[in-house]
């Protein structure tokens, strides 16, 4: 019984002083970079390729974000899709027509 009591003693005075320990919480994630499997970081490197006229490098971004889709179980890239939509959209307007497919 004196075991437990103490056990509890000591369990009651360490509480605030664990709280006391560590005023101030260190935010990892802001210093982190995006990481490279993203998909906004992949579209990204779609339109860099296509935007320089590299199609090996647009069509190797793109089969990549099917890979990590298919890997990750995602059902839609809804916000994926919109982009390119604007994308072709944009061409389009602009009266580049093989650009838009």
């Amino acid at each position: 019984m004196r075991r437990f009591l103490g056990v509890l003693a000591l369990s009651c005075f360490g509480v605030p002083l664990a709280g006391a320990q560590s005023p101030r919480v260190i935010d990892v994630r802001a210093a982190r970079p995006q990481a490279a499997n993203s998909f906004d970081a992949l579209y990204a490197v779609y339109r860099k390729a296509a935007g320089r006229g590299d199609a090996e490098g647009a069509q190797a971004a793109l089969r990549e974000i099917r890979r990590l889709k298919i890997e990750r179980n995602i059902p839609s890239l809804e916000p994926l899709t919109l982009a390119m939509v604007g994308q072709g959209l944009a061409s389009l307007s602009q009266g580049d027509v093989a650009g838009a497919e």
